[in-house]
């Protein structure tokens, strides 16, 4: 069928086999002009220019990355997380919520979750998607495929599929630990993470249904007490929602590795201190500015 569709005009193919004909068209031209690859690798040796083009995996459908023989660049990251990343991500936090629910036989109210550059620039954002749909959140994007932005997904719509039924879930609560590279080269899935959890936590939803506005509302009513009026209540909320975690800004690690290298330890035990007061230290990822955590307790490690 796809070699009918390929050798008609466009002017001969019907309406509803038009967009299966463009992208037909698209691949075959760009398999037919890969042969330009050895003459453009002579061409680069020999000094000359390389046009740039999308790097990508063929088998993940990823048809940009050709013709090949371009001197290529890894992602359009405004492109990022796509719509198949975001079905992978969907099934990645519905196995997991399944496999809880079965092992402890209810959801789980926060979890962790560590997030690298490469889940962007090798899985196209699956592990992002996870995390949002997580939250009970989805990614927004416009006619071309570019990420427009986050929304929430109404509580009606989070559901489950559990012992062949739908069940209802809650938003879960997600604490974050990113790269220095993700969050150098990716940043707006920093930015978008956060945003997640500013706009879950200030939904009217019951506690039962959103453990992200039931943990921020927790740790505002500690902080009020911790802070005993020093702070104002967007302080205190904006404090609250912290849930994105990574090195400063030009820096890469927590730290340890560098403590370890230098042998500047005594004991197992002083190890963790380099993580809050080394010269890399953790930090809350917020929009911007970026905000040290400083919360380490005097006696953390021992």
């Amino acid at each position: 069928m796809l070699t009918e569709i390929i050798s008609k005009t466009a002017e001969n193919i019907k309406p509803e086999q038009r967009k299966l004909y463009s992208y037909c068209r698209q691949v075959a031209d760009g398999l037919a002009d890969c042969h330009l690859e050895i003459g453009q690798l002579l061409h680069g040796l020999d000094g000359g220019y390389i046009p740039a083009g999308m790097a990508g995996s063929l088998a993940s459908g990823q048809i940009e990355a050709l013709p090949t023989g371009r001197n290529f660049f890894s992602k359009d990251i405004s492109r990022l997380p796509t719509k198949a990343a975001w079905q992978v991500g969907q099934t990645m936090a519905e196995a997991m919520l399944t496999r809880y629910l079965g092992e402890e036989a209810c959801f789980p109210e926060q979890v962790g979750i560590s997030i690298w550059s490469a889940d962007a620039f090798k899985s196209d954002g699956e592990l992002f998607c996870q995390i949002l749909c997580l939250m009970g959140i989805r990614p927004g994007w416009d006619g071309p495929g570019k990420c427009t932005g986050i929304e929430i997904i109404p509580l009606e719509e989070l559901k489950l599929n559990w012992q062949d039924k739908k069940i209802t879930r809650p938003r879960v609560d997600v604490t974050i630990e990113t790269s220095g590279i993700m969050r150098d080269m990716v940043p707006h899935f920093c930015d978008l993470l956060d945003q997640a959890v500013v706009l879950a936590s200030g939904l009217e939803e019951p506690f039962d249904r959103n453990f992200i506005r039931k943990h921020t509302e927790e740790q505002m009513a500690e902080l009020r007490t911790e802070t005993a009026g020093d702070l104002s209540e967007a302080q205190i909320r904006r404090m609250a929602t912290y849930r994105v975690f990574s090195s400063p800004p030009g820096t890469y690690g927590l730290g340890v590795g560098l403590a370890l290298d230098a042998s500047a330890w005594s004991r197992i035990k002083t190890l963790p201190r380099f993580i809050s007061t080394g010269e890399v230290m953790p930090m809350a990822v917020v929009r911007r500015p970026w905000l040290p955590v400083t919360c380490w307790p005097d006696n953390w490690g021992d």
